[in-house]
Protein backbone atom coordinates (compact mmCIF):
# COMPACT_ATOMS: atom_id res chain seq x y z
CA UNK A 1 0.00 0.00 0.00
CA UNK A 2 2.60 2.27 0.99
CA UNK A 3 4.42 1.39 -2.37
CA UNK A 4 1.82 2.81 -4.27
CA UNK A 5 0.92 5.87 -2.81
CA UNK A 6 4.53 6.62 -3.20
CA UNK A 7 4.53 5.75 -7.15
CA UNK A 8 1.20 7.94 -7.10
CA UNK A 9 2.90 10.69 -5.46
CA UNK A 10 5.85 10.75 -7.50
CA UNK A 11 3.41 10.44 -10.54
CA UNK A 12 1.78 14.00 -9.55
CA UNK A 13 4.88 15.56 -8.24
CA UNK A 14 6.09 14.10 -12.37
CA UNK A 15 2.74 15.71 -14.05
CA UNK A 16 3.21 19.42 -12.06
CA UNK A 17 6.83 19.36 -13.03
CA UNK A 18 6.10 18.93 -16.93
CA UNK A 19 2.90 20.88 -16.72
CA UNK A 20 4.51 24.04 -14.42
CA UNK A 21 5.33 26.03 -17.84
CA UNK A 22 1.61 25.92 -19.23
CA UNK A 23 0.36 27.65 -16.20
CA UNK A 24 3.62 29.55 -14.84
CA UNK A 25 4.01 32.68 -17.20
CA UNK A 26 6.89 34.89 -15.50
CA UNK A 27 5.55 38.65 -15.76
CA UNK A 28 8.45 41.28 -17.00
CA UNK A 29 8.65 44.23 -14.32
CA UNK A 30 10.67 46.94 -16.14
CA UNK A 31 11.75 48.18 -19.71
CA UNK A 32 15.27 46.84 -18.43
CA UNK A 33 14.35 43.18 -18.36
CA UNK A 34 12.90 43.57 -21.17
CA UNK A 35 15.86 44.39 -22.94
CA UNK A 36 17.76 41.91 -21.17
CA UNK A 37 15.47 39.18 -22.80
CA UNK A 38 15.76 40.54 -26.47
CA UNK A 39 19.19 41.05 -26.25
CA UNK A 40 19.52 37.04 -24.71
CA UNK A 41 17.70 35.96 -27.52
CA UNK A 42 19.90 37.46 -30.19
CA UNK A 43 22.95 36.36 -28.33
CA UNK A 44 21.48 32.73 -28.47
CA UNK A 45 20.71 33.18 -32.01
CA UNK A 46 24.25 34.85 -32.99
CA UNK A 47 26.52 33.00 -30.85
CA UNK A 48 29.85 32.51 -32.39
CA UNK A 49 33.41 31.25 -31.55
CA UNK A 50 36.36 32.16 -32.94
CA UNK A 51 39.54 30.01 -33.45
CA UNK A 52 42.42 31.59 -31.13
CA UNK A 53 44.74 31.88 -34.73
CA UNK A 54 42.63 34.13 -36.51
CA UNK A 55 43.43 37.47 -37.21
CA UNK A 56 41.44 39.77 -34.50
CA UNK A 57 40.84 43.17 -36.01
CA UNK A 58 40.01 46.69 -34.92
CA UNK A 59 36.29 46.72 -36.69
CA UNK A 60 33.10 47.80 -34.51
CA UNK A 61 31.51 44.74 -35.55
CA UNK A 62 33.99 42.24 -34.22
CA UNK A 63 32.54 43.64 -30.33
CA UNK A 64 29.34 44.64 -31.25
CA UNK A 65 26.61 41.70 -30.76
CA UNK A 66 25.02 41.72 -34.84
CA UNK A 67 21.51 41.50 -33.38
CA UNK A 68 21.56 44.48 -31.29
CA UNK A 69 18.11 45.95 -31.44
CA UNK A 70 19.26 48.93 -29.74
CA UNK A 71 19.38 52.05 -32.11
CA UNK A 72 21.81 54.31 -29.82
CA UNK A 73 25.51 53.34 -31.13
CA UNK A 74 27.88 51.25 -29.19
CA UNK A 75 31.04 53.83 -27.64
CA UNK A 76 34.46 52.61 -29.24
CA UNK A 77 35.65 52.32 -25.71
CA UNK A 78 33.61 51.01 -22.43
CA UNK A 79 34.51 51.20 -19.07
CA UNK A 80 34.33 47.77 -17.31
CA UNK A 81 33.87 49.52 -14.01
CA UNK A 82 30.60 51.78 -15.10
CA UNK A 83 28.81 49.86 -17.74
CA UNK A 84 25.89 48.40 -16.92
CA UNK A 85 24.38 45.13 -17.39
CA UNK A 86 22.47 46.37 -20.69
CA UNK A 87 26.00 47.86 -22.30
CA UNK A 88 27.94 44.50 -21.27
CA UNK A 89 25.06 42.29 -23.08
CA UNK A 90 25.32 44.07 -25.85
CA UNK A 91 28.64 43.10 -26.78
CA UNK A 92 29.74 40.16 -28.56
CA UNK A 93 30.17 36.76 -26.15
CA UNK A 94 29.08 38.40 -23.53
CA UNK A 95 25.68 37.17 -22.68
CA UNK A 96 23.02 37.92 -19.61
CA UNK A 97 25.26 35.10 -16.98
CA UNK A 98 28.42 36.54 -17.96
CA UNK A 99 26.87 40.54 -17.59
CA UNK A 100 25.88 39.99 -14.26
CA UNK A 101 28.96 37.65 -12.98
CA UNK A 102 30.93 40.88 -13.78
CA UNK A 103 28.84 42.97 -12.14
CA UNK A 104 28.52 40.75 -9.19
CA UNK A 105 32.74 40.40 -9.48
CA UNK A 106 32.44 44.59 -9.15
CA UNK A 107 30.43 44.94 -6.58
CA UNK A 108 31.65 42.18 -4.08
CA UNK A 109 35.66 42.71 -4.68
CA UNK A 110 35.53 46.31 -5.98
CA UNK A 111 36.63 47.93 -8.86
CA UNK A 112 38.64 46.43 -11.84
CA UNK A 113 42.21 47.06 -11.09
CA UNK A 114 42.78 45.38 -14.48
CA UNK A 115 41.34 44.15 -17.78
CA UNK A 116 43.44 40.67 -17.20
CA UNK A 117 40.66 40.39 -14.08
CA UNK A 118 38.15 39.54 -16.68
CA UNK A 119 39.70 35.98 -17.17
CA UNK A 120 39.08 35.09 -13.57
CA UNK A 121 35.43 35.32 -14.48
CA UNK A 122 33.87 31.72 -14.78
CA UNK A 123 32.68 31.77 -18.25
CA UNK A 124 34.34 34.31 -19.64
CA UNK A 125 36.51 32.99 -22.22
CA UNK A 126 40.10 33.62 -24.13
CA UNK A 127 38.23 34.03 -27.40
CA UNK A 128 35.98 36.90 -26.03
CA UNK A 129 38.92 38.27 -24.11
CA UNK A 130 41.05 38.40 -27.32
CA UNK A 131 37.92 40.42 -29.14
CA UNK A 132 36.80 42.94 -26.57
CA UNK A 133 40.22 43.42 -24.38
CA UNK A 134 40.91 46.61 -26.66
CA UNK A 135 37.49 47.84 -26.42
CA UNK A 136 37.48 47.93 -22.53
CA UNK A 137 38.87 50.23 -20.20
CA UNK A 138 39.15 50.48 -16.41
CA UNK A 139 37.93 53.62 -15.40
Amino acid sequence: MGFIVLCSALFILIIIRLSISVWVHPKLETDKENKLRIAWAAFKKNETYRKPEEEITENKNDYEDAFDDNPLPMPAIIGINTADSVTLVRLKGIGPAIASKIILRRNTKGKFKNINELKEIYGFSEQTFLILKQHLKID
